[in-house]
């Protein structure tokens, strides 16, 4: 990444971390995408944002069929996932399937059959956390190499994601919590330019 790339992010990074682990966050995503397997973090008491879990329902709607036991990526806010956070009114969690990479590296050769080098491209970029749709998860905690569609969103209450689920299959580190956080923007949040609302 460009050091004045870097400057600019640096400005919507947070501010409250300790000096410390701040100083560490900053020197990991200076170095970013070249050091993506310090996305993983230890495991944490609570499920939070971005936590793998190994256990939830997925609805297909490109085949219409329900798959069970899905492996997920959790994308709703910490807070809202909380079962002491009271809430009146029943909260759901937002939930994105974990794909392994392979599947989606045969599926574009299948597309693309005479087009070897565009293929190599469009899966380097997805390692490089390019493509704004994708989420990389490297191999390393994971058997294998692994993507989370940000489009693919499902949801399920929040009492029964804990009747399913125990603990995570990982936690993301600081650095890693960040690069998702940047994606969710990315992906959610970005303005069309020339896009003039009245």
């Amino acid at each position: 990444m460009s050091h004045d790339l870097f400057n600019q992010i640096k400005l919507f990074l947070p501010q409250y971390l300790a000096d410390p682990e701040q100083k560490a966050l900053f020197k990991d995503l200076e170095s970013f995408p070249d050091n993506l397997g310090k996305i993983y973090g230890g495991e944490l008491e609570f499920f939070s944002q971005g936590d793998a879990i190994a256990s939830v329902p997925y609805f297909d709607f490109t085949a219409m069929q329900l798959k069970e036991k899905t492996s997920a990526l959790l994308l709703s806010n910490t807070c809202d996932m909380a079962q002491e956070n009271i809430r009146h009114i029943p909260m759901n969690v937002l939930y994105s399937p974990i794909v392994k990479l392979q599947k989606i590296e045969d599926l574009l050769k299948g597309k693309f059959p005479d087009k070897t080098d565009k293929v190599i491209a469009m899966i380097d970029s997805i390692r490089k956390q390019k493509m704004t749709n994708i989420f990389y998860l490297p191999k390393g905690i994971l058997e294998d190499e692994s993507i989370v569609f940000l489009d693919k969103i499902s949801n399920i209450d929040r009492d029964k994601l804990y009747d399913l689920n125990k603990k995570a299959i990982f936690s993301l580190s600081t650095y890693g919590f960040y690069i998702l956080l940047i994606k969710l923007g990315i992906h959610f949040c970005r303005v069309q330019e020339g896009d003039i609302r009245k």
